[in-house]
């Protein structure tokens, strides 16, 4: 792939150039409709110009990944918090999504906009310009 560094690491064009440059989620899917995909037990809206492939795999950037939104934002599903690791200037947070149990998601954010942990209920929101579909 010949891009900018920035444009490679949003947007990379094949499965390796995204595990190459850096950490990613990957979520097995089944395509239910032209703007959605199953994965699990949830239906997932994707962005209108995905690729319009049945089946594969999506993509996302573990800071694309929204918790507890102030606004409600489509894709939201409720999680658990499994492991969270301070990196200095951000948090590495793993959760397992209700709707999604055994498979761990990562989230990165800053601090501050770390969830209160002892929050009942913490909701993680998968924005649709943020999934990546690869056959």
């Amino acid at each position: 792939q010949y891009a900018t560094p920035q444009e490679i690491y949003n947007r990379p064009a094949t499965p390796f150039v995204a595990e190459f440059v850096g950490q990613g989620n990957w979520l097995p899917f089944q395509r239910s409709s032209d703007s959605h995909a199953r994965v699990g037990a949830m239906n997932l809206r994707l962005a209108d110009d995905s690729a319009k492939t049945t089946s594969g795999r999506l993509f996302c950037r573990p800071e694309a990944i929204n918790v507890n939104p102030l606004v409600h934002e489509e894709n939201l599903f409720p999680a658990k918090v499994r492991e969270i690791t301070f990196l200095g200037n951000r948090c590495r947070m793993s959760f397992e999504l209700d709707h999604l149990p055994g498979h761990a998601l990562l989230a990165e954010l800053a601090p501050e906009a770390m969830p209160r942990l002892g929050a009942q209920q913490i909701m993680v929101a998968l924005p649709p310009r943020s999934l990546q579909v690869f056959a």
